[in-house]
């Protein structure tokens, strides 16, 4: 039995953010912990006594779903239920600031999706209304194919400077003492932090992220930021260690080179990919798997399963841990038949592994070490522990 009654999220109704109810009254620990609320805190006894009225007069099943979900929420690990409460919490918050119309248009939503899309239309007026003038004018003259896009561009320019205005309060001390040490660019890094960003991380990034990384140079904290972001959205280990990434570093033999030469698909195929993994990888796949193209054989030899997990046993005993004890008791059901049905499939496998981890704000291991020196600079670790950025 607990000692208190339930916390019941409930977010979904316009006046409050939190009720107290339970099919059972409280045991003796639990009427002693109510009655020390009611002399320590009466203005929170009150506003319990409020919340569980409107939970007993809500209909029956009503009542059951907002328990089930109680108990989903209690059944959560406890970083994934801090995290859940913290969201319920400033939803209630920003939906009771509304405006009547507002606040009915977004209860009374017959469903998730037309829920989700009424909140995303009120929300992107309000960051309109935020915006320097400049800025809405700009988006208010905007073709209407455009303006989504631009007011997306402005939306997360000023999530970045936010986001840099809380890691820069990190590192004040640092600033006024040697500004000049706070790293802008690869060549001010440590060795082994540059030897890791081009060597293991590099060859990870898509276009964009390498873009991204460069627009970010010069910038402080902006780069370190965004090259730690960077490494944890590719831990190094997760999706295999690095293999080859040229033609020549697959030390094919001088028959398979000719062969490869003479075939301008499927060598153009490689060539458009070195330098990048896992895209050379999958394109080596692709290749490999391809019967009979040089006569009985195949051109090129499979990967060794080392460079391409996509099992939990395939992967370091770090990794298979976190997926065992943290990661998959985190997800719904939706997520873990995802997970199970992608099991197999490489590199889909260790990319939705870092996504739901990522989404679940779990760190997952195999980050290299030549950057946990940089954790100071993670945003993730704000929102962690509760800090706020709207």
């Amino acid at each position: 039995m607990r000692q208190l009654p339930p916390i019941l999220l409930l977010a979904a109704l316009p006046a409050i953010a939190l009720a107290v109810g339970g099919a059972d009254a409280p045991d003796g620990d639990g009427k002693a912990a109510l009655e020390k609320i009611r002399t320590s805190q009466p203005q929170l006894y009150a506003r319990l006594k409020h919340n569980l009225a409107v939970l007993q007069n809500l209909p029956p099943e009503r009542q059951e779903a907002l328990r089930k979900l109680d108990r989903d929420l209690h059944d959560e690990i406890t970083s994934m239920r801090q995290r859940l409460e913290r969201v319920a919490e400033r939803y209630a918050d920003w939906l009771d600031r509304l405006s009547p119309e507002e606040k009915k248009s977004v209860v009374s939503a017959p469903d998730r999706k037309t829920r989700l899309a009424r909140i995303r239309e009120i929300k992107e007026a309000q960051w309109l209304k935020r915006l320097p003038k400049a800025q809405a004018d700009k988006v208010a003259k905007a073709p209407p194919a455009e303006r989504g896009e631009l007011l997306k561009k402005f939306i997360q320019e000023e999530i970045d400077e936010r986001t840099d205005w809380q890691i820069a309060q990190r590192h004040w001390e640092q600033y006024l003492r040697a500004p000049g040490t706070l790293p802008l660019r690869p060549e001010q890094m440590p060795d082994d932090t540059r030897e890791a960003l081009e060597k293991s991380l590099r060859p990870l990034l898509t276009r964009a992220e390498e873009q991204l990384l460069k627009d970010a140079e010069g910038k402080w904290p902006r780069y370190a930021r965004v090259l730690v972001d960077l490494a944890d959205s590719h831990p190094v280990g997760v999706l295999g260690p690095i293999g080859p990434t040229t033609i020549k570093e697959l030390q094919l033999n001088q028959f398979a080179v000719q062969a490869l030469e003479k075939n301008k698909k499927l060598h153009d195929r490689l060539k458009e990919t070195e330098g990048k993994w896992p895209e050379f990888g999958v394109a080596v796949r692709e290749v490999s798997r391809i019967p009979g193209t040089f006569g009985k054989g195949r051109l090129l030899p499979p990967l060794p399963n080392k460079f391409t997990p996509a099992r939990p046993q395939e992967f370091p005993p770090g990794v298979q841990q976190f997926i065992e004890k943290k990661l998959v008791p985190a997800l719904d059901e939706e997520e873990a038949f995802q997970l199970r049905k992608t099991e197999g499939e490489w590199p889909a496998y260790p990319r939705l592994l870092v996504d739901l981890s990522r989404k679940h704000n779990l760190p997952m291991p195999g980050v290299s070490p030549r950057f946990d020196q940089w954790d100071r600079y993670r945003w993730r670790s704000l929102t962690a522990t509760g800090r706020r950025f709207d």
